[in-house]
């Protein structure tokens, strides 16, 4: 019950970053109760994150991930990368506005499964886990101690196990509070989380 309600609570609020280059919202998601129910019996969190400013136009994205196990970051690797896009007319943004929606679903054999959607493409990626059901998306842009600025990664989002604290299971909502992102691990004994990072140029 403990997810259900954070997932709730996630997808009834939204994140607004606003820089001199590029406004960030994590999307309101409308889902009637019924749906709700079905996504929460599967294990599958939903989110649909949306860029916008003028500077967006002629400019190429890309999103990477880190995989941190009990504290160290034990991988990083690329998610999608627009420049890699088979046509030349996809390779960059031609709008100003870019929305990339992601699905997580956790499986049986500790099997992460995320697909993410852009205008474009759809790229699905598997991530080993655990057995927890207790994985949830959390909003990383708080956690951006400098503005977002192209040419530079940032934190944008995490799929990461809630923590204990004091009795109760928290999230990490307004990450820029908790410290340095990568050092979750380490510091509040979560055994597993990925942090996603993105791009623009």
């Amino acid at each position: 019950m403990k997810n259900i309600l954070y997932f709730i609570f996630l997808l009834t609020s939204i994140t607004f970053s606003q820089t001199k280059e590029i406004n960030i919202t994590m999307e309101k998601v409308s889902i009637n109760s019924d749906i709700q129910e079905l996504l929460d019996f599967e294990n599958i969190n939903y989110l649909k994150i949306k860029f916008c400013g003028e500077k967006l136009i002629g400019k190429k994205y890309e999103l990477t991930v880190k995989e941190i196990w009990k504290g160290k970051v034990k991988s990083e690797s690329e998610i999608l990368n627009s420049e890699t896009f088979p046509f030349e007319d996809w390779k960059k943004i031609n709008d100003t506005i870019l929305e990339i929606s992601v699905i997580s679903k956790l499986s049986k054999k500790k099997n992460l499964k995320m697909v993410f959607k852009t205008p474009r493409m759809k790229i699905t990626k598997n991530f080993k886990a655990t057995n927890s059901n207790d994985y949830h998306f959390t909003d990383l842009i708080d956690s951006n101690k400098e503005k977002i600025s192209f040419g530079k990664k940032f934190y944008l989002l995490s799929n990461a196990l809630m923590y204990e604290y004091d009795g109760t299971f928290r999230t990490f909502v307004g990450g820029i509070n908790n410290g340095d992102v990568l050092k979750w691990g380490e510091k509040y004994g979560i055994k597993h989380y990925l942090i996603f990072e993105m791009k623009f140029e």
